[in-house]
């Protein structure tokens, strides 16, 4: 425990902390998940979401895995993700926060409905805090040869500088879960995507190929 420092894998979402915060102590992770994700499934299939959402999927069933076709925002589709996500605390500092996206966008495989969204552009003064999970990519080349068509949560900011209105966020993941994808085809390298780390307190970016910065 540091007090002039936070960590989390993907978001510090004060509300989700503050849902579970108290029942970590005593039931386990996956107990606490699984119970969170059941009441979530629980409360669509009475709210007659999930039912809505599978007729979209079946209606759409022969686009939903051609990154090529015309998909249309299948908006309940959406409110079912968006609601399994931010109802589930324990998704959200492990996945992010999630919104219903302004339009589909094709990754990882399928086409989603649901956003990513900035949680460090509300983060409020405090302790620096050092998240991953969203795939930061080193410099716009690689975001250009291995990203997605979803929108890029970081608006262009440098690899290296800090996030949020208030300079207290930083992202660590630089993309390395594509490196299996530059190895597949340069064997030997050179690679772009990077395994990154920060220095503390010393606010140092190092990178796995030995390149260091400061956090600015």
């Amino acid at each position: 425990m540091r007090d002039d420092l936070r960590v989390v894998h993907a978001a510090w979402h004060e509300p989700s902390l503050q849902r579970f915060a108290a029942d970590l102590a005593t039931v386990p992770y996956l107990q606490l998940y699984d119970a969170f994700a059941a009441d979530a499934v629980e409360v669509q299939e009475r709210a007659r979401l999930a039912a809505a959402a599978d007729l979209e999927r079946a209606a759409h069933a022969h686009l939903l895995e051609d990154p090529r076709a015309d998909v249309p925002l299948l908006v309940n589709v959406g409110a079912c993700d968006v609601h399994y996500q931010m109802s589930n605390p324990l998704r959200v500092v492990t996945s992010g926060v999630g919104q219903l996206a302004a339009r589909p966008f094709y990754a990882s495989g399928k086409w989603r409905m649901v956003d990513r969204i900035p949680w460090w552009d509300e983060y409020a003064p405090g302790p620096p805090v050092v998240f991953g999970h969203y795939w930061r990519w080193p410099d716009e080349a690689t975001r250009a040869a291995h990203a997605a068509n979803g929108p890029d949560p970081f608006g262009g900011a440098p690899p290296n500088a800090w996030l949020g209105p208030h300079r207290n966020a930083f992202c660590v993941d630089f993309s390395v879960g594509v490196r299996y994808v530059e190895r597949r085809d340069r064997p030997t390298g050179p690679w772009t995507t990077r395994l990154a780390a920060v220095r503390w307190p010393e606010a140092q970016l190092v990178f796995d190929d030995g390149a260091s910065t400061p956090l600015e």
